[in-house]
């Protein structure tokens, strides 16, 4: 394997780009499991348009991760073409592993209206 720095292989840093980050906690959300290249600005950013737009605040909402897309599509029962879904039923947004940082803000602000 090529050698990018000493000491630090190409699959390290393609293992450290998509590690999960720090947990994520807002006045609105509750994220424990994010990928590394999600922030809380980004989050809020994306909570505060919405709640702008309804004109009412988001109840605190539980956000999973989904990282395998096989077991995403056994949790949900709808097929291969969800990307996210919210269950009203427990305040929770769920996103799968097909949501990444060029449809994140998009996917997540759609689902956290449904909530």
């Amino acid at each position: 394997m090529k050698k990018l720095f000493p000491g630090l292989d190409l699959l390290a840093l393609m293992v450290a780009s998509v590690a999960v980050a720090a947990p994520i906690e807002t006045n609105s959300i509750r994220m424990s499991n994010a990928p590394g290249w999600l922030t809380q600005a980004r989050v809020e950013r994306v909570t505060d348009k919405i709640e702008n737009t309804l004109e009412w605040p988001i109840r605190k909402v539980t956000v999973v991760w989904h990282m395998d897309q096989a077991e995403f599509q056994t949790f949900h029962g709808y097929g291969p073409s969800v990307l996210a879904l919210a269950k009203s039923s427990d305040n929770s947004v769920h996103i799968g592993p097909r949501v990444n940082t060029s449809n994140f803000d998009k996917t997540f602000g759609h689902e956290l209206v449904h909530v």
